[in-house]
């Protein structure tokens, strides 16, 4: 049976007053389009990196969605799809709506994206865009829209409709020199035999136009695609795995779109069934050197880090217990969960290996500042950021309740191997 892994974050916890409609407002200022840095072969990340035209990929491929400004962090959390904001200057949260009269419990509120939980956040030019799932056009149709809205909350618009085939509505869509691409993964018949449909998606930022990059239909396990933007390339993987009671192994396939000459190329396939563990995702740090991990490891087996160089693959290094790892900004992450919910690992590494933190802390411990708080756990890859500061998106349960409440933490690592610096900047509230 396939195993979900949830790993667990803790961190000492401090909770902040909700503020009111719109108080975050402070943000970086709108930019003129740009035209994007010319991309030389053989470049690394940061090389290709044009932070006022490209993705960041700290901030990506998880199920949770995080921005940050100069002056404030938006996100998208909560089991009912709501946008929030955290000021960096008052310290304070709240919802990203600028009504003052909006209670925050109707469609009508600027901070509501239905659908939205699974997508992710863009700032472009002084303004959030998200995808939401909020028309019925009939069966076989994509529901999903495009919006945007300022960063005080105000002036929410529908950018464009996501028609599209039901199968490509995308799960996550990220904002990328000019365009925004998406992936998608759904249930799918072929012949009778049932499997799982993937798919990458593009839409044109200023007219919406629909591509469908690339599909399968005949993929096992869980295939969700990840992305990697860089320069202009956008890397993504799947994995279709083969999986039993106590084992899966994967068929990795990695792809690049090449978004000047709009062609598509294979990077890398991997013998059937060949590595272990399923739901891979990468790390491009240039052409040559792309670094791959199941986010969803073996039961009770290892977990191991791979690398692509010249077309072979090869283990870096191996984690010796299992857990759900994420790959990030120099820095690999490695997340074990307690049978009992009430403990956890977080393991922290660069990529040669090297153990940047390491730590066990018993749930118990964040009572003083969440009375009653009986679990905490992350989900499963949704931790972005680099070596030096982490943000983790988190689930807390009190006792008696069996409602399960997200909020996200951010973790500084100021001194190798010392305990991080830890901050709640929003915690979903009840509404």
């Amino acid at each position: 049976m396939k195993k979900r892994v949830l790993a667990i974050c803790i961190i000492i916890i401090l909770l902040f007053s909700c503020i009111a409609c719109g108080k975050c407002a402070s943000g970086a200022p709108p930019t003129e389009t740009q035209d994007p840095a010319t991309y030389e072969p053989g470049e690394r990340y940061y090389e290709a990196f044009d932070p006022a035209t490209d993705y960041d990929n700290r901030f990506g491929n998880g199920a949770r969605s995080v921005v940050e400004t100069e002056d404030a962090y938006y996100f998208i959390i909560g089991q009912c799809d709501y946008l929030y904001c955290y000021d960096k200057l008052s310290g304070e949260y709240g919802f990203l709506c600028g009504k003052p009269e909006c209670m925050h419990d109707s469609e009508s509120c600027n901070a509501r994206i239905r659908g939205g939980r699974s997508g992710v956040l863009n700032h472009v030019n002084g303004r959030l865009y998200f995808k939401a799932s909020d028309t019925n056009r009939g069966p076989g149709v994509s529901m999903g829209n495009c919006y945007s809205v300022s960063l005080d909350g105000t002036d929410r618009r529908l950018e464009f409709e996501m028609h599209c085939e039901w199968q490509n509505e995308p799960m996550v869509l990220y904002f990328h020199r000019g365009k925004f691409y998406g992936a998608s993964m759904a249930d799918f018949v072929v012949n009778g035999v049932p499997g799982k449909h993937i798919g990458i998606t593009s839409w044109d930022a200023e007219t919406g136009d629909y591509r469908l990059i690339f599909s399968r239909d005949d993929c096992e396990g869980y295939p969700m695609p990840r992305l990697f933007f860089f320069g202009k390339y956008v890397y993504f993987c799947f994995a279709s795995a083969e999986v039993t009671e106590n084992t899966s192994f994967s068929t990795l396939e990695i792809y690049r779109w090449d978004t000047e000459a709009e062609k598509l190329e294979t990077v890398f396939i991997s013998g059937k069934h060949e590595i272990p563990g399923e739901a891979y995702t990468i790390w491009v740090e240039s052409e040559n050197e792309i670094y791959i991990a199941p986010t969803i490891p073996q039961t009770n087996e290892t977990s191991p880090v791979y690398l692509l160089r010249d077309g072979e693959l090869s283990e870096v290094f191996c984690f010796d217990d299992p857990g759900a790892l994420c790959l990030r900004d120099g820095i690999v992450i490695r997340n074990l969960l307690a049978d009992d919910y009430r403990s956890f690992e977080m393991h922290l590494t660069d990529y040669e290996g090297n153990t940047i933190y390491r730590g066990t802390v018993n749930a118990a411990s964040l009572n003083e500042a969440i009375p009653g708080i009986e679990s905490i756990s992350y989900y499963n890859n949704s931790c972005y950021g680099d070596r030096q500061t982490l943000y983790y998106c988190c689930s807390i349960k009190k006792t008696g309740n069996e409602k399960w409440i997200d909020c996200i933490i951010k973790f500084n690592f100021k001194d190798a191997g010392a305990e991080p610096e830890a901050t709640v900047i929003c915690v979903d509230t009840p509404h």
